[in-house]
């Protein structure tokens, strides 16, 4: 007789201790900025999401001939090499873990300082679950996202999702490395 109309306010879906930044930056020297992000904010351990197995290989070997220590998870490891895998990382023995979606979830690691998103990824819902491996335990962390002008409407998929504008980054110089 009397209906009411109750509303609940949903919550912010990325945590808020996350910076989340955007890159635009050709696909050529992505590696070259990962490194270079790394350098000048001295994380430890950061995690780097691709889209396809072969991309994580192929950027694991990359960050390798840079001299980073990097090693690679998804979806072709069998559970005792990705249990192998997470040990180093977690250990410190590796400091970039590279990974697809498949990675993305349920990864427990609480001191990630860092995720890159290598590609930006093909579902809104998996770019939460990606950065969500930075940032946990009431830490602070720092997203970043690659993109291209090309990939600018996927990019507005995902701020309308997560109801939050990614702030534009510039890729750091080389004389911003050597300072």
């Amino acid at each position: 007789n009397n209906p009411q109309t109750i509303a609940i306010e949903r919550k912010k879906v990325t945590a808020p201790n996350i910076e989340q930044y955007v890159v635009e930056v050709r696909y050529s020297v992505r590696t070259e900025a990962i490194c270079r992000f790394m350098d000048i904010n001295g994380f430890k351990l950061a995690l780097v999401f691709c889209n396809t197995k072969r991309k994580t290989e192929q950027v694991t070997r990359e960050l390798q001939s840079r001299g980073y220590s990097s090693d690679f998870i998804n979806g072709d490891l069998n559970q005792n090499q990705r249990d192998r895998v997470m040990t180093k990382f977690r250990s410190g023995a590796i400091d970039i873990l590279v990974g697809t979606d498949v990675a993305a979830r349920g990864l427990d690691i609480d001191d990630s300082e860092a995720v890159f998103n290598y590609d930006i990824p093909q579902d809104p819902e998996y770019y939460v679950h990606r950065i969500g491996r930075t940032g946990r335990a009431g830490r602070s962390g720092m997203a970043i996202t690659f993109t291209t002008k090309r990939k600018s409407k996927q990019l507005r998929t995902i701020e309308k999702q997560i109801k939050t504008q990614l702030n534009p980054l510039g890729m750091p110089t080389a004389a911003d490395v050597r300072v």
